[in-house]
């Protein structure tokens, strides 16, 4: 829809230029028809006139008018120059015009080119995602959390927020509630989602208390209040880590007291 509104905001700007070129253009070939015909006139003027003197009636290039000795013809000849030197430039802004235009309708034909690419992208990622993500209805508990986690790790956050929600709501007690809520919660953290994300995690270490991913929700949740600017919070997290969980992986308390340290935390 962005690349739609993009492309006619475009051609919606380009059009009216478009059009200013070609009435100047139209404009140009009138007043170089209007020229050419009163050259023509002047030429025949000239031409019908006698010339006594034997001089040639036209210079080497219009910018070098030759005497006859005639008033008369002189003027004209004078008139005859100076509208071959006009019709001279009007072709030379006509070519220009021309040009400008030619360069414009490329870069039209270039940018409807990367919109179509675009949308055909947009349509492929549409197709794909209806691919892999089957009807959670027609899947198992498992199945349902493992396609949902697959989602997670190809960066299809949506559609894996979606279906971990999905799980959630049908599958409260299963024995992966507690996992598919952490991963919930990374879904909105990895968009920077955070408010959403710090709720995701206190409701992990605190209804799924008994799953594996417990210690895993209150380290994110300090490191989201970290990055929400409350680090009497974070540090709450962080220093409550290793007494609420004293099973928790050694790797993962050891992080904790380095956030601690960073924070200055007081006890």
């Amino acid at each position: 829809m962005k690349q739609f509104i993009f492309l006619t905001l475009l051609i919606g700007l380009s059009c009216p230029l478009m059009a200013q070129d070609a009435t100047k253009t139209q404009m140009m070939f009138d007043k170089i028809e209007r020229l050419e015909h009163d050259l023509i006139l002047l030429q025949q003027r000239v031409y019908r006139t006698p010339s006594s003197s034997g001089i040639p009636l036209m210079g080497s290039s219009p910018q070098e008018p030759v005497s006859t000795g005639n008033p008369g013809i002189d003027e004209l000849y004078s008139k005859l120059s100076a509208q071959e030197a006009v019709l001279a430039d009007l072709t030379d802004q006509l070519e220009k015009i021309k040009f400008d235009m030619t360069l414009m309708n490329d870069r039209l034909n270039k940018i409807n080119a990367d919109v179509d690419m675009r949308f055909q992208e947009l349509n492929k990622n549409k197709t794909d995602s209806k691919i892999s993500s089957p009807e959670p209805k027609n899947l198992t508990p498992k199945e349902q959390y493992e396609a949902a986690y697959d989602l997670l790790k190809r960066g299809k956050y949506e559609a894996a927020e979606a279906q971990f929600q999905d799980f959630l709501k049908k599958y409260p007690k299963d024995k992966l509630a507690g996992n598919a809520n952490y991963w919930l919660g990374e879904t909105y953290y990895a968009r920077g989602q955070l408010e959403q994300a710090a709720g995701i995690f206190a409701n992990g270490f605190t209804i799924y208390k008994e799953n594996s991913k417990a210690p895993d929700n209150l380290f994110k949740l300090g490191l989201t209040m970290k990055q929400l600017n409350k680090e009497k919070e974070a540090c709450t997290a962080f220093q409550n880590l290793a007494e609420a969980f004293p099973k928790a992986d050694k790797t993962l308390k050891e992080r904790a007291k380095e956030e601690v340290k960073k924070l200055s935390c007081q006890n």
